[in-house]
């Protein structure tokens, strides 16, 4: 509705602004010379007369030292403008005025010697004083007489022909601009109420998106019936799947997620905002991966941070590093609080095909705690250490790298480290180039100690003991 009025007013704006300017126009158009005999000429300085040989021109001055010669019958005498320049001028009278300031309308001539001379074909009393502008005037070149001499209002009640043809002209024109103005105003109004309804389906379109997932989301935390098996032994089984044991819970206490309720079962869980296990979307301070949720094979819980701004757990920071968790402890992530609820105690493996599903941090190969280590010693993210806990780890500047620098020479993807047989492999995906002891590489093995460059930014790898 705003827009519509919006542009109503815009439409009655350009409506006024063509009541003032039409008139003008319309004037201007009629003022314009429609005989192909009449002139409109401008006043001339003398001094533009070399320029304008053979053309009609009107220049006034003031007219000095007139001479007649009876055997040419012409009369020659000076013309001085207000700028003091003066110039001949050729005539037929054979008496005039002198000192007084006159308007001549001629034709410019020269003589094989270059002299200038103006042939006056009409002469009359300046309209203005000496020093102001004349204004133009209209020469019939059929009759040599000034058009502009007659008289231009007609007698009281005998308005002519011409004249009420030259009101309705205006009057036409005026109209004719104030339609356009009105359907312009029109076209704006019909164009703005259709981007505000593709505006509103667009709203709706996404109130509708987020409303999906929530629904999605409220799923995944009820995940469905939540029964007690025994003493303290908790279930948790979605509606015709198999039953998945869940050995506790994490739960959102404060931020745009409270109230939502993840089962925590398996022997790890990752945590973020568009990547993982337990997705907390509404919290864009959380990390698209943030953190994983590790059982070690003594039965214990280690929570380890993969975020770019690190989280809080029990009180104490934790960056890029592991921290012991118990039941009931807070972990901040972002702006959100969340509480680790232990439903049940963690056995260790009782057998050695138990222990393949049960990994030590310190041990597993695969998204786990692998005891390496990426240290930044120069660029714009130095003093930052990187435990690497993944099998297939991306470092670069995009937003899908889990190792993020944030040098601007850095690619987006610069290289990627997989692991293999106990080794992290260095693999160059930049055409800048990764260098590793200074030598270019596109593969490498890396070994405790070697220190990897790419662009300013310079890591140092370490293989914990």
């Amino acid at each position: 509705m705003r827009h519509k009025s919006a542009a109503v007013c815009m439409a009655i704006g350009l409506a006024v602004l063509l009541l003032e300017v039409a008139p003008v126009l319309c004037q201007e158009a009629a003022d314009a010379p429609s005989d192909p005999d009449i002139l409109v000429l401008p006043e001339t300085p003398v001094a533009n007369a070399p320029t304008l040989v053979k053309s009609h021109v009107m220049m006034k001055g003031v007219a000095s030292r007139y001479k007649f010669d009876p055997t040419t019958n012409a009369s020659v005498y000076d013309l001085t403008d207000q700028y003091g320049s003066t110039l001949a001028v050729r005539g037929t009278d054979k008496q005039m005025a002198l000192d007084q300031l006159y308007v001549i309308v001629g034709t410019l001539t020269q003589d094989p010697d270059g002299k200038i001379e103006l042939v006056e074909l009409g002469r009359r009393a300046a309209k203005t004083n000496k020093g102001q502008a004349e204004p133009p005037v209209r020469w019939n070149v059929k009759t040599n007489t000034f058009e502009d001499n007659a008289p231009q209002t007609p007698p009281e009640g005998a308005a002519t022909k011409e004249t009420e043809s030259s009101d309705y002209t205006l009057y036409a024109i005026g109209g004719a601009l104030i339609l356009i103005a009105v359907v312009l105003g029109i076209v704006l109004a019909v164009r703005s109420g259709k981007q505000q309804q593709e505006a509103m389906a667009l709203a709706q379109e996404e109130a509708e998106r987020k409303r999906r997932e929530m629904e999605a989301v409220a799923r995944q935390g009820a995940w469905a019936a939540e029964t007690s098996v025994g003493a303290g032994v908790t279930q948790l089984s979605p509606a015709a799947a198999t039953t998945i044991e869940a050995w506790g819970t994490l739960e959102v206490v404060e931020g745009p997620d409270a109230g939502q309720r993840f089962p925590l079962a398996g022997t790890e869980v990752s945590i973020g905002r568009t990547d993982g296990d337990i997705l907390v979307k509404g919290d864009h301070a959380i990390s698209g991966r943030h953190a994983r949720i590790v059982r070690t094979n003594d039965g214990g819980l280690r929570f380890v941070d993969e975020s770019k701004n690190g989280s809080v757990v029990a009180g104490k920071p934790v960056h890029r590093k592991e921290a012991e968790l118990t039941d009931g402890v807070e972990v901040q992530m972002g702006i959100s609080r969340l509480v680790l609820k232990v439903l049940r105690a963690q056995p260790a493996p009782a057998s050695p095909a138990a222990e393949t599903t049960m990994f030590s941090v310190a041990q597993q190969a695969t998204e786990m705690f692998t005891g390496c280590e990426l240290s930044i010693t120069e660029g714009s993210d130095a003093g930052q250490r990187v435990p690497l806990s993944a099998q297939r780890i991306v470092i670069g500047r995009g937003d899908e790298a889990d190792v993020k620098l944030t040098d601007t020479s850095v690619s987006r993807k610069h290289a990627v480290l997989t692991f293999e047989h106990g080794d992290y492999t260095l693999h160059n995906e930049s055409s800048q180039g990764t260098r590793v002891n200074g030598e270019k590489v596109e593969k490498h093995t890396l070994q405790d100690g070697d220190e990897v460059q790419m662009g300013p930014a310079k890591l140092t790898f370490t293989k914990l003991q």
